[in-house]
């Protein structure tokens, strides 16, 4: 994804900056408006946030005119020294404007482009030997990175887990206690997150018992 950023002040530009950054956007800065509106067709970008209070009517021109050349696949966001007055609010809304933030309250921007976190993890089992073929399972093993894979059975306790991929060395991975082991149920979404002891392992498997 790439994010054009579009703004006068340097402090601005590093909280968008390190905010889209941590959100998994490519960025363009450009200090001048219609420096960037050359450039829009190249650019391509996923999003624009403009500093509308830099350029109080030129913004509504780079709107108009990337609308026009993009098919609405565009989304904008403002950043705004005081709230829009109605005639401003109603520009805003005719020029599909996503969302407006005030320069005195940037949180609500970082709050806004924050990763979006997954369901909370419950801490109550959702597993049983009913659901099991419905059940993924994903853990880190270090030097190897993440494993994914799925619950072939479970009594309760043990769960017995067949990795998508060949893991390296399996067959030594016996009594190997793993922090963290996240297990996803796929018929309801439900999330459970929890520690397993690696019981025993062979060259397509590990049995590991979970903490309920």
């Amino acid at each position: 994804m790439k994010a054009l950023i579009i703004a006068d002040s340097d402090t601005l530009i590093d909280l968008c900056c390190d905010t889209l950054k941590n959100a998994g956007y490519e960025l363009i800065i450009y200090h001048w408006l219609l420096k960037a509106l050359d450039n829009i067709e190249e650019i391509a970008p996923d999003i624009i946030i403009i500093d509308a209070s830099s350029y109080p009517r030129h913004w509504k021109t780079l709107v108009q005119y990337t609308r026009a050349i993009s098919e609405d696949k565009i989304d904008f966001f403002l950043f705004t020294l005081s709230p829009l007055s109605e005639d401003e609010k109603a520009k805003a809304t005719s020029l599909k404007i996503k969302k407006v933030f005030q320069l005195n309250n940037t949180d609500s921007f970082v709050q806004y482009f924050l990763p979006k976190r997954p369901k909370e993890a419950s801490r109550e089992p959702i597993l049983s030997q009913s659901n099991k073929v419905d059940i993924e399972c994903l853990f880190e093993l270090e030097q190897q990175g993440i494993i994914t894979g799925k619950v072939s059975s479970f009594d309760g306790k043990t769960i017995v887990f067949v990795p998508d991929s060949n893991i390296e060395n399996i067959d030594t991975l016996s009594e190997k206690k793993i922090d963290n082991v996240v297990i996803k149920e796929l018929a309801d979404d439900n999330i459970y997150s929890t520690t397993a002891n690696i019981l025993s392992s062979d060259s397509t498997s590990l049995t590991m018992e979970i903490a309920i």
